[in-house]
């Protein structure tokens, strides 16, 4: 039996896309709003801002912080890894569901990452075509099938 979870209206499926190159957030903004589920995005330029945008969301809000992460691994002040190993450390971000989008295809960076608790690796598309494929397939598993 094939059940199809349909996102609640109440909210929408919210996103942090931790992102320190300029011309990357711009294509993921411009996807994300055309995107067919409803979504809020969220942009963090690096680690240290990430962390410090969801320690702030926990303070002032009892919904999840946020839904999922996007995670760069190559990022200024706390790189990815570590910004993975810290909210995996935080009982009170431990479940958000982080998906590493990256440009590194090195098993190396792969095996750390599951090994610090992402939830998925994705080799980050070269072209708007691609990587609007990305996020719809993003979309249709944890925003439509995924329960969360």
């Amino acid at each position: 039996m094939h059940t199809d979870k349909s996102q609640s209206t109440s909210r929408p499926f919210e996103v942090l896309l931790v992102e320190d190159d300029e011309a990357d957030v711009g294509i993921a903004k411009r996807i994300f709003s055309s995107a067919n589920f409803e979504n809020k995005i969220h942009i963090a330029s690096d680690g240290v801002e990430a962390i410090e945008f969801l320690e702030e969301k926990l303070e002032n809000s009892a919904d999840p912080v946020v839904d999922m992460v996007l995670l760069d691994l190559n990022l200024p002040r706390k790189n990815g890894l570590d910004f993975l190993r810290e909210i995996r450390g935080n009982p009170n971000l431990r479940r958000t569901i982080v998906l590493v989008l990256s440009s590194s295809s090195l098993e190396y960076d792969i095996t750390k990452c599951y090994e610090a608790g992402a939830n998925g690796y994705l080799i980050k598309p070269s072209g708007l075509e691609k990587y609007s494929e990305v996020v719809e397939s993003i979309g249709n598993f944890w925003v439509r099938h995924n329960m969360h």
